[in-house]
């Protein structure tokens, strides 16, 4: 058992993960990057607290060939700014078929499912924000989300969303946003 988040320090396959404060005793991590062989990938997360005290645990992950419509990142991915400003760019994806060919009028879903950030269409001050944002691609197959600062005064991990209906395309969006 450990002895709380604070101290906490979590390797995913050997490699550094980000540490998050959560609520009460609660933690979470995050670990980009992890290579994915195809077929079936063993992951393995080991957490250890100030006192030394560890806890391992496995998960199993299988890779599959990507096939169909996909969502590519275009920019907006791991920025980083101050509570209550704005991110320097926005978020865009572009959404295209086999071949990349630009998939045109596809809705797309921006969610920001962890901190208190807000989305608008353009950006613009006074634009109405929310949590989530949804809008077709244009003729390039592009979307666009622009990301509100967060309120809160410490260091934490946001996390955006963004899908596209009737796809299982997902892709987890990160942003580090320091107070």
């Amino acid at each position: 058992m450990l002895s709380g988040f604070l101290g906490l320090g979590v390797k995913v396959n050997a490699q550094a993960a980000n540490v998050a404060i959560g609520i009460g005793q609660n933690g979470t991590f995050e670990r980009g990057a992890v290579p994915l062989a195809m077929g079936a990938n063993t992951l393995t997360a080991t957490a250890t607290d100030t006192v030394g005290n560890t806890s391992t645990q496995f998960i199993t992950v299988h890779r599959v060939p990507l096939s169909g419509p996909r969502m590519a990142v275009v920019s907006g991915d791991a920025q980083t700014a101050q509570a209550h400003e704005k991110l320097a760019s926005p978020h865009r994806r572009q959404n295209h078929q086999r071949g990349r060919h630009p998939f045109a009028g596809k809705v797309v879903t921006f969610n920001v499912t962890r901190s208190d950030g807000r989305l608008s269409a353009t950006g613009l001050f006074g634009d109405p924000s929310d949590l989530m944002l949804q809008g077709n691609t244009d003729a390039a197959g592009f979307a666009t989300a622009y990301w509100d600062g967060c309120q809160r005064q410490r260091r934490t991990l946001a996390r955006l969303l963004a899908r596209e209906e009737r796809n299982d395309t997902l892709r987890v969006l990160r942003v580090l946003r320091n107070a």
